[in-house]
């Protein structure tokens, strides 16, 4: 039989036709509400939000395909299901990398998968209703239409930014209900004698299927893994700060780490000429973690009375290079309370350091996406100020260290206030879709998997700033 035969639609008593043929509407129709069901409905747990919609589009795209060729609508849907198919593939690829922090990118990536979804309902609604006319018989497609008016609903609603969750049980029941009425369409179709032959194809719907989810999962696999270790921006050979002054020599006495006093620059160092006192107090990481356990940090108050202000430095230090060199996160809230007394936090500064041959490297430490990088405060629903960095440590270095400092302003009496500063380090790569280490640890996602992709040295601090009455 050539091609122009098996397109060819046949008119005949049902009792004419073979068991293959008696019912091919049933096949595609069944494929084609399927698909819809699986991409337009999803369940946010164990990955189902992803493995739903990329199941529902192969399907979606297997059922159009198979009706091709019976009118234009139609065709229109089936090129519609590719557009749809490769918007898939490309929005599960964009989910592995740092751009899921972009919300214009993703705003716009998912109002034209709307458009296009819209598209193909509205396809299909015409495709169905040109079949009933070429059969002539009525048109019984008003679960099709209904289908078109809710989806063009919920994009009006997604528009206006209306509050529908109280509507959303009842609008997944009528959801429901018109895809049923979609399906049974065919009923009416074999019952009149119409039947098609499916269109041509090279390759099995089973291979077709298996070729489109091993693209969407290579995708999203080759973006994660290129997506795991981010640059080091602003990387410069740096010497040590060995030599001796005055405020360095009484900085020590006072009990100020050695090791952080080194890579501080001389401008630093003489912003804490005159301080009173220096708090140490040091936590290593959970030996619960392989990698984490090799982690300390200290925390340093420097107390500074003749002007009232506290400078505090964050220094992290990998006792032994850790195996893991992911992704690395520093949550930092400088100060929680609200005090009676003003006070102000001043500019962060963060640096990172690594020894590699025989030469010390520094690149600055600061936000996603700032370049060159900086360390920016923003402020929480909970009324303190906070900052999230995101960074990698470097693929070949030897003694890791870093510090990130800032300076609390206007202390006028004796005061104890809370901070706090989480290290973040990534054990394992399963991390999809791609998130920032701190936003990964504020909303805990991961327990829920049953895996933890980060480990965190969680550490709250209470700064306290003492009283210089006597």
């Amino acid at each position: 039989m050539n091609e122009p035969e098996l397109d060819f639609p046949l008119y005949q008593q049902p009792n004419q036709l073979s068991s293959e043929d008696s019912s091919p509407w049933r096949g595609a129709l069944k494929q084609v509400c399927w698909g819809l069901a699986l991409w337009s409905i999803t369940l946010d747990v164990f990955y189902l939000n992803f493995l739903l919609p990329t199941l529902g589009i192969v399907l979606l795209w297997l059922g159009l395909r198979s009706l091709r060729r019976q009118n234009t609508p139609f065709r229109v849907g089936y090129a519609l299901s590719w557009v749809l198919s490769l918007h898939h593939v490309l929005l599960m690829a964009v989910l592995a990398t740092p751009a899921t922090q972009n919300d214009f990118l993703l705003l716009g990536l998912g109002w034209f998968g709307s458009l296009v979804t819209w598209g193909v309902y509205l396809s299909l609604w015409l495709g169905l209703r040109g079949v009933f006319r070429q059969a002539q018989l009525p048109p019984k497609t008003r679960a099709a239409g209904w289908l078109v008016v809710c989806y063009g609903l919920l994009m009006g609603i997604g528009v206006l930014s209306l509050n529908w969750l109280v509507f959303v049980l009842p609008f997944l029941l009528v959801w429901i209900l018109l895809l049923v009425g979609l399906y049974r369409t065919h009923r009416s179709l074999d019952q009149a004698g119409y039947a098609v032959h499916p269109a041509p194809v090279r390759i099995s719907n089973g291979w077709a299927a298996a070729t489109w989810l091993g693209i969407t999962v290579l995708a999203a696999v080759v973006a994660l893994s290129l997506s795991l270790h981010l640059p080091l921006q602003g990387v410069r050979p740096f010497t040590l700060n060995t030599q001796q002054s005055q405020a360095r020599t009484q900085l020590e006495q006072l009990g100020f780490p050695s090791d952080l006093l080194a890579l501080l620059p001389d401008e630093q160092v003489a912003q804490l000429e005159g301080a009173t006192q220096v708090q140490v107090t040091t936590q290593t990481g959970s030996a619960e973690y392989a990698d984490l356990s090799k982690l300390s940090m200290d925390i340093v108050e420097v107390v500074l009375t003749q002007t009232g202000d506290i400078r505090v430095y964050a220094f992290f230090h990998w006792d032994t290079p850790p195996k893991q060199r992911m992704l690395e996160g520093l949550y930092l809230i400088p100060n929680v309370h609200e005090l009676s007394i003003p006070l102000s936090i001043g500019k962060l500064q963060g640096m990172l350091f690594w020894d590699e041959g025989n030469q010390t490297f520094q690149a600055p430490l600061g936000n996603l996406f700032t370049t060159p990088p900086e360390i920016q405060l923003t402020p929480s629903s909970q009324g303190f100020w906070n900052a999230d960095l995101t960074f990698s440590l470097p693929k070949d270095g030897e003694n890791i260290r870093g510090y990130v400092t800032w300076t609390l302003y206007g202390f006028t009496t004796a005061t104890n206030l809370n901070a706090k500063v989480v290290y973040l380090h990534q054990e394992t790569p399963l991390l999809y879709p791609w998130n920032t280490p701190s936003n990964q640890y504020l909303t805990n996602s991961w327990r829920s998997m049953g895996s933890a992709p980060f480990s965190a040295l969680d550490r709250p601090l209470l700064i306290q700033y003492p009283d210089t009455s006597s």
